[in-house]
């Protein structure tokens, strides 16, 4: 498999997630999956130069249901983008800048931005996987319904582990789960160096938001694997040796989140003058089981 195909993976992974947050999209392969906006946004702009009309329908969607997001958990997850990501990202903002949305992060100055307009996506708050979405209609936008979803994602799980990749602080992590507690929301049980936390009656929540049976996706971690998937396609114009030294790299930092994610092992990179094909053809593969709605790791239920 190829650059090419990589890329085009990574464009029907990105139709398929916003057709199912409400785009006007024809295939839908993550209606079990609990979808994740923040890590979503940050890195679908990557595939903006790809597919111009994905890029006009995102921003009609933010247009309208921007206020759904958390700008906050936004800033804190940038931390996570590649130089790439980083600008894809801010180009897209200063698009969304012009639209005058509020406090919208713009890290770099960027020209105007000129856009086709399109008709305003309704979102499909019906749909299983937008639970994220109605536990901000319940619980308000920002961490404490994210944390209550995270909850609802997992068995006991320490404060760290939480705020650890979640876009929000210790200290806001630590603050709620402490109120959560003292309203018998969550129960508590020591263990190791810190609590462990988890919800006192999981069932009565996922009633209430509709979620029983779905899966809980760690897209935080896919999207920072979608990036080094993007750097690794990149290496196709560069010489063999530099090519070589930078699969290397690419490796070392993907392995961590190969594990985390539940993924079958990387290829071999040091020492193999085919490594950077041989990665690129790993990531290739895993991007189309993603767009598919096929790969492993979509399928992470509560534990």
């Amino acid at each position: 498999m190829t650059g090419a195909d990589l890329r085009s993976a990574l464009v029907d992974l990105f139709w398929s997630l916003w057709s199912e947050l409400g785009v006007p999209g024809v295939v839908r392969n993550h209606e079990d999956c609990a979808i994740d906006p923040e890590p979503l946004l940050l890195v679908s702009p990557i595939a903006f130069a790809e597919d111009a009309r994905l890029a006009e329908q995102v921003r009609a969607w933010v247009r309208a249901h921007g206020t759904s997001i958390s700008v906050s958990r936004l800033r804190g997850l940038a931390s996570t983008l590649d130089e790439s990501s980083r600008r894809a990202f801010a180009e897209f903002s200063a698009g969304l800048a012009q639209d005058e949305i509020a406090r919208w992060p713009l890290w770099d100055e960027q020209p105007p931005v000129s856009w086709t307009d399109v008709a305003s996506p309704d979102l499909p708050l019906h749909r299983p996987s937008l639970v994220r979405f109605r536990a901000r209609a319940f619980a308000g936008v920002g961490a404490r319904s994210d944390i209550l979803c995270e909850l609802l994602a997992s068995d006991w799980m320490h404060a760290s582990a939480l705020a650890e990749g979640s876009g929000y602080t210790s200290r806001q992590i630590r603050q709620i789960l402490g109120e959560l507690t003292a309203g018998k929301i969550t129960e508590t049980k020591e263990g190791g160096p810190a609590r462990a936390f988890r919800l006192a009656a999981p069932e009565p929540l996922e009633e209430l938001l509709r979620c029983s049976g779905l899966y809980w996706p760690d897209w935080v971690g896919i999207a920072q694997l979608v990036q080094l998937a993007v750097a690794c396609a990149a290496l196709t114009g560069s010489s063999a040796r530099i090519a070589r030294v930078k699969a290397n790299s690419i490796r070392d930092r993907a392995e961590p989140l190969v594990q985390r994610l539940g993924l079958s092992p990387l290829p071999v990179t040091r020492g193999a003058p085919d490594a950077p094909t041989a990665l690129l053809a790993w990531f290739a593969s895993w991007a189309d089981a993603l767009a598919r709605g096929a790969s492993p790791c979509l399928r992470r239920r509560r534990r």
